[in-house]
């Protein structure tokens, strides 16, 4: 991992960092859109955030997998907000998996959870936000 002045860290080396899990590489393309995504470590509201994702994840550790992360802008009362998105497939002990997109608001700061009913209309959210909302 190559951090620049220990400020910037990506998502993925946060959490296996956090966890002990080594970042696996596939030969296969993924269906699911993604992209790196990266911190400011001195931005106070990204560290903030970085620390709930954390947290959330270690306690749910078994239960979430995140299949596709993103960032996106949304203005809403003419204000922009920083948002980091995940398309999460839950994995709660039944035999079929619930689909939803997380959203991790940087500037208020939260959380919202935006369960779909298939993985097709969740990836569709996923690719909407920052265009519609």
């Amino acid at each position: 991992m190559v951090v620049d002045d220990a400020k910037y860290i990506p998502f993925c080396d946060v959490f296996c960092i956090s966890h002990g899990k080594t970042p696996r590489m596939s030969s296969t393309a993924s269906p699911f859109p993604s992209q790196a995504i990266t911190f400011d470590l001195t931005d106070e509201k990204e560290r903030f955030i970085v620390g709930v994702m954390q947290r959330f994840f270690g306690e749910h550790r078994r239960l979430y997998r995140v299949m596709a992360m993103r960032r996106a802008e949304v203005v809403e009362d003419g204000k922009r907000r920083r948002l980091v998105l995940q398309a999460v497939r839950e994995q709660a002990g039944t035999k079929r998996p619930k689909w939803q997109v997380i959203a991790w608001d940087i500037d208020r700061p939260g959380v919202r959870f935006y369960p779909r009913p298939t993985k097709a209309q969740m990836l569709a959210l996923f690719a909407a936000f920052g265009t519609t909302r």
